[in-house]
């Protein structure tokens, strides 16, 4: 990631924000005193400037593998969403 990307601008794909989380899966997210499924999410979030920053991103190598690696173990992806609110 650090290669190819960075959070400042001139400094490669230029993104604004970038985490990683994973958390037990709950067997009912509106009650979590019921227990985990024994799956753990993950969660991989690019907020990028510019929307070409995706297209950028979807070019480099190795980005096929990921794909498939996530179409055979992810449950939902969510690919060039558009952000919608953030706090600054």
């Amino acid at each position: 990631m650090r290669k190819i990307h960075s959070l400042e601008a001139g400094g490669g794909i230029h993104l604004a924000d970038y985490y990683v989380a994973k958390a037990d899966e709950l067997n009912n997210v509106a009650d979590p005193s019921q227990g985990t499924t024994g799956n753990i999410l993950n969660s991989i979030n690019e907020t990028y400037i510019q929307p070409d920053g995706i297209d950028q991103h979807m070019e480099q190598e190795g980005f096929e593998q990921f794909v498939d690696f996530l179409q055979k173990y992810d449950k939902v992806i969510l690919n060039v969403g558009t952000m919608i609110q953030a706090m600054q």
